[in-house]
């Protein structure tokens, strides 16, 4: 992990993760990664296989597009609709491109 804080969790369990963190997992491994207050940046790296992406990947395979432009500042909801201007829940204007 390079920057912010976060959790890990996979079957053994919960795992805290804070800058400079390494975590290795076998393949298949299930798992999920939880953004701390200050967000989280980390790096993986798999041997030739689609990128991860947030939701379902794309009929190709691999990452789905940046969504971060539909995830409202105020409550981290994503917006479902593409060309929403304003959160759904909490009515916060969403970010601009």
């Amino acid at each position: 992990m390079t920057d912010g804080s976060g959790e890990l969790t996979t079957d053994g369990g919960p795992q805290r993760l804070e800058p400079g963190a390494v975590v290795w997992l076998p393949r298949g491994t299930r798992r999920a990664l939880y953004a701390g207050d200050r967000g989280l940046v980390h790096l993986s790296a798999h041997r030739r296989r689609p990128g991860l992406g947030v939701g379902g990947a794309s009929a190709e395979g691999g990452e789905a597009p940046c969504l971060l432009d539909r995830v409202c500042p105020g409550c981290g909801r994503l917006a479902t609709e593409n060309d929403a201007r304003f959160c759904g829940r909490c009515a916060d204007r969403l970010p601009t491109d």
